[in-house]
């Protein structure tokens, strides 16, 4: 298991958040996952994910800010995780950096 929220919490433990951070993260992971788009079309649409708590847009884009901040530290404590978890023994890493609507073209 990943715990993200707990790699949230140690990331940004140092951080004065005064919004639901974790909320606004899962409203843009869930539609990212379902049907992506941007996040204004996230934000009118958030009703329809059951269980999640309604995000003002300005939330959305400060998570995002924050995010963007904390990138390479969270990649690293996501990684550090993963390989634990699988307890693999690592010599190469392969990162795909074309988006995949990028792939198709006519």
């Amino acid at each position: 298991m990943l715990d993200l929220d707990e790699i949230f919490k140690k990331v940004l433990s140092h951080k004065k958040i005064e919004f639901d951070f974790f909320s606004s993260v899962f409203l843009m992971a869930m539609d990212r996952l379902s049907s992506p788009h941007s996040k204004l079309q996230t934000y009118l649409k958030q009703e329809r994910y059951a269980g999640v708590n309604s995000c003002e847009l300005h939330h959305l884009y400060r998570a995002l800010d924050v995010l963007c901040g904390k990138k390479e530290e969270i990649e690293l404590r996501l990684f550090e995780k993963q390989k634990d978890l699988f307890s693999m023994e690592l010599d190469i890493v392969f990162y795909d950096v074309i988006p995949n609507e990028l792939i198709y073209c006519r």
